[in-house]
């Protein structure tokens, strides 16, 4: 079997970059994250004085020690080489699951709010996250106008939202674990119509 091994986007190939990307992957080795490591998105992106590392995991249980790697590599490398800023996503293959519908959504202040709430199952190897989703009124009516009425329309375009955002990568991608809830209004049940219309 071929040894995994992080992809590397040089732009000068400096002597730093090097010594950077050699540390990556050693430490990916050392902690056995790189059994978990999807080889062909992950990347270590060299701009200027400016390192950026993605990691992308087979397992979404995994994302906080990889985000405690990238700190720890940022870390040393400031301390060693000063003029040279580290940041880093560390990301995982989500599969949407069930997606119900729990009711009305409710305010902070305890009442009723107009917009419907769902709850999306997400799975990541041993990792597992509930993502509660709000559904405006004008989303409802947008999805009743193109696709249809029921629950089943409104879910398949929630799919769709959650595919969506979790396959962005690099500093666009949006983290389930920190950030457990998703709003739908009109523009964005558009935007995931025209995907379901028009898959790639």
């Amino acid at each position: 079997m071929e040894k995994k091994a992080i992809k590397l986007h040089p732009s000068f190939e400096s002597r730093e970059f090097q010594e950077f990307s050699q540390t990556v992957q050693r430490r990916l080795e050392e902690t056995g994250l790189i059994e978990f490591l999807d080889d062909g998105e992950s990347g270590c992106i060299e701009n200027a004085s400016e390192f950026f590392v993605e990691l992308v995991l087979h397992d979404g249980s995994l994302i906080e020690q990889g985000e405690g790697l990238v700190l720890e590599l940022a870390k040393t490398f400031r301390q060693k080489h000063g003029h040279i800023r580290v940041s880093g996503v560390v990301r995982a293959h989500w599969t949407v699951g069930k997606v119900t519908h729990v009711g009305n959504c409710w305010g902070e202040s305890g009442a009723p709010k107009s917009s419907e709430c769902f709850k999306a199952e997400l799975e990541s190897g041993s990792g597992y996250q509930i993502i509660e989703i709000e559904v405006t009124p004008s989303a409802f009516e947008e999805i009743e106008r193109t696709l249809g009425s029921g629950d089943q329309f409104v879910q398949q375009v929630i799919r769709k939202l959650l595919e969506h955002d979790l396959n962005k990568g690099g500093l666009s991608y949006r983290h389930p674990i920190k950030h457990p809830k998703q709003y739908i209004n009109d523009i964005a049940a558009q935007a995931m119509i025209y995907e379901i219309k028009n898959p790639r």
